[in-house]
């Protein structure tokens, strides 16, 4: 196909095609970059403060274990964000440079394989370790704990949430229709889409570890023994994404 706008412009030389449409196409490839560059960057400055937080609070032993924890699960899905991120940002590439040679030579032609790649996420469970009672210099503040269980159970929301409004407004405007719409609509929305399934993975994974923390302190209350909650986990795919085919390799200079 040689017409990215299905006869929109039919007749219309393509360099007067290109120099009209290649502000708004190069705005909606810019927005798309910058959603890539969010996803690429998700969980990194939480998983920073979570590292820091953890490391003054070593004689909180119920907080210490709920931010080790939660460290550990961040840990798991960082390099997913950030390995999704570069492919869609690789997507954003591909267009770019379809969309340059159509500019140049008036001939489009669609980008191959703009879908992401099948993501191996993490399977979380939690393991609990042998009761046992608080040493010395050991404590649990139910206030203290109660305040971070809070914590982190928002920023697993806050993730979540901010990956579906994401996908929701992964829409296409101001493009016309035809190839070059559909090619970023079909980017955009797989992309998002399975930053969403990761988001809504990983908030399930926090509330997993917070209900077990939490019981573990009420079960402290109790006994006064502490049977502290261990993350362990092993890779799984993501529904529907096992026989993606990664992303072309075509780039433009503007998106890398």
């Amino acid at each position: 196909m040689d017409d990215p706008f299905s006869g929109e412009f039919v007749g219309a030389p393509h360099g007067q095609v290109f120099a009209s449409m290649d502000p708004v196409v190069t705005l909606m490839l810019t927005r798309m970059d910058a959603l890539a560059v969010s996803i690429r960057e998700m969980t990194g400055g939480a998983l920073q403060a979570v590292i820091q937080t953890r490391d003054q609070a070593s004689n909180e032993v119920a907080v210490h274990l709920l931010l080790a924890g939660t460290g550990t699960i961040m840990a798991a899905y960082r390099p997913l964000f950030e390995h999704l991120g570069q492919q869609m940002r690789s997507a954003v590439g591909a267009v770019a440079a379809a969309w340059t040679v159509f500019g140049t030579t008036g001939k489009w032609v669609k980008p191959p394989n703009l879908a992401p790649p099948a993501m191996p996420i993490p399977d979380v469970c939690i393991e609990p370790r042998p009761a046992r009672p608080l040493g010395n210099d050991e404590n649990i503040d139910a206030d203290y704990t109660k305040e971070f269980l809070g914590h982190i159970r928002a920023v697993g929301d806050s993730f979540a949430d901010a990956a579906r409004e994401s996908f929701t407004r992964a829409v296409r405007n101001q493009l016309p229709v035809g190839d070059l719409a559909d090619t970023i609509d079909v980017a955009m929305i797989d992309h998002t889409r399975v930053v969403a399934q990761l988001t809504t993975s990983l908030r399930n994974d926090l509330r997993l570890l917070t209900d077990a923390v939490q019981t573990s302190c009420h079960t402290h209350t109790n006994t006064n023994h502490w049977v502290a909650p261990v993350v362990m986990r092993s890779p799984r795919l993501l529904p529907n994404t096992e026989n993606r085919t990664q992303v072309a390799s075509g780039t433009s200079s503007r998106w890398s």
